[in-house]
């Protein structure tokens, strides 16, 4: 084999790892699109499941709803992460192993005799 085709195969190797990287990544995906879904509409039913004074019932669901609020918003914040993730392994990864015809170009282009130095 002459050194074009370890670029080659490297490039593969590295496109089909980027694309088993974007599978791995999709049940992640999923778990937090479900979790913003059931994060947003929890507050309605707090009030039926808090006993006491009126005034401790509003400071307890106050403080409830800021917590649910900050754990929607981490939520959607995972939701876009690994939503780019996916895309960006998917695309490098599927470039990689069907085309990848620049990335060939620029790691096997042959040194110039300028650009390297004699000890």
């Amino acid at each position: 084999m002459t050194k074009e085709d370890y670029v080659w195969v490297g490039i593969r190797i590295f496109g089909i790892y980027l694309l088993i990287l974007a599978l791995i990544t999709l049940p992640s995906l999923v778990n937090s699109i479900y979790m913003s879904y059931q994060l947003r509409d929890r507050t309605s039913g707090i009030r039926y499941y808090i006993d006491g004074t009126e005034e401790n019932v509003e400071k307890l669901t106050n403080i409830l709803n800021r917590l649910l609020d900050t754990g929607f918003r981490t939520q959607v914040g995972h939701t876009i992460t690994y939503s780019i993730r996916v895309v960006i392994f998917v695309l490098a990864g599927l470039y990689m192993t069907c085309k990848g015809k620049f990335l060939f170009h620029i790691v096997s282009s042959p040194l110039k005799k300028e650009d390297v130095e004699e000890t």
